[in-house]
């Protein structure tokens, strides 16, 4: 049999009800996926202009659609592993037209589009109605560090770059904070500083509120429709817990991929996060401060200048050293050569090369 294979995915986000939540609000999916039929009823479908008609993309999203509003899938399925909930939707809608098939399906959550209708599950902090509760609560003990990291490499112009901001809980009851910045064809600067204990608490707060040690559990999802090559990024957030007090270590790590919490719709609360880091660095005293030079290539940077100056050595980051001028070079006459007596252009010719004279 000719295998059939359907390309889909929805143009608006798909809206799922939450049965956990109050009317109207809702769990936002944009989702994409392949379907290859492996077997289908001939009598309903004849021929393949049949079959295909029947499988067109938005017949697809269509029975998706009608799932969503009709609230025939356990709501929580979809916040747990919603490729594998959207593919029984398409599988049981496949199965009443007497068609089998095979579906590869992903998924992700559309927050910066579903903003005003379930802004109350990510964001309301009055009403605690948030998506986070639906996660397990992951037990934890004091938060004694924290920290944010990204790097960027590749091709693209200003990439090549690194920051990492870490604060952590001293013995002697203060902050120790690190902060390391390095952006492309510039020195590594290294700071530290040192700031009151208080300044950690409304991290803490955040921190228990969002359930972010949760967060560790989440993993990036590719989308395979979207490759580069000449660069990649990422951005990180650690958490360091003393969970002595729940049977635990002193030093319990916790690393935050930040592209696998903005595709569940915690965007908003990452930036908050950030931003109370950053405020710390503000109410602190500098102890330290140091750069280094090393791994500065001249010549790159060079490259680069021109590059991006239309060919003109603009603002140079490393000035180069002065180069003796080059000595003259001393013309050789071949044997039998003239002297032209119009441009004196030496040649061997009967005529001037330059300007036509007649030498012999």
């Amino acid at each position: 049999m000719t295998p059939i294979i359907t390309h889909f995915g929805t143009p608006t986000p798909i809206k799922f009800a939450h049965k956990a939540c109050d009317e109207g609000l809702y769990i936002i999916f944009r989702c994409y996926g392949t379907i290859n039929v492996t077997a289908y009823d001939q009598d309903s479908y004849p021929d393949l202009d049949a079959l295909k008609l029947e499988l067109h993309p938005k017949n697809i999203v269509q029975a998706i659609s009608d799932a969503a509003e009709n609230r025939t899938i356990d709501d929580d399925e979809f916040i747990a592993n919603p490729d594998n909930a959207i593919g029984t939707v398409i599988e049981n809608f496949l199965s009443t037209i007497g068609i089998t098939a095979k579906t590869d399906i992903h998924t992700h959550i559309a927050p910066d589009e579903s903003r005003e209708v379930y802004n109350a599950l990510s964001l309301d902090l009055i009403k605690q109605n948030k998506i986070s509760e639906h996660l397990p609560k992951e037990p934890h003990g004091e938060l004694i560090g924290c920290g944010h990291s990204s790097i960027s490499n590749g091709m693209m112009y200003n990439s090549n770059s690194y920051h990492e901001l870490t604060i952590n809980k001293t013995s002697e009851n203060t902050l120790k904070i690190s902060k390391t910045d390095k952006e492309c064809f510039q020195p590594e600067v290294r700071k530290t500083y040192t700031a009151p204990v208080e300044l950690l608490k409304p991290i803490a707060e955040l921190v228990e509120r969002e359930n972010m040690a949760a967060w560790a559990k989440f993993q990036y999802i590719e989308d395979p429709n979207f490759k580069m090559y000449d660069y990649s990024s990422s951005s990180s957030i650690s958490l360091d817990f003393d969970d002595t007090s729940i049977g635990g270590y002193r030093h319990e790590h916790r690393g935050i991929n930040l592209s696998a919490t903005d595709q569940r719709g915690y965007g908003d609360i990452t930036k908050e996060y950030i931003r109370l880091l950053n405020e710390c660095v503000s109410h602190a005293t500098l102890v330290k401060e140091e750069a280094d030079a090393k791994g500065i290539n001249p010549f790159a940077i060079e490259i680069m200048q021109y590059t991006n100056n239309n060919g003109h050595l603009t603002n140079p980051i490393i000035p180069t050293q002065p180069q003796p001028p080059s000595p003259p070079q001393v013309q050789e006459i071949p044997e039998g050569a003239i002297a032209c007596p119009q441009c004196e252009y030496v040649s061997t010719g009967k005529f001037c090369p330059n300007c036509g004279t007649r030498l012999r």
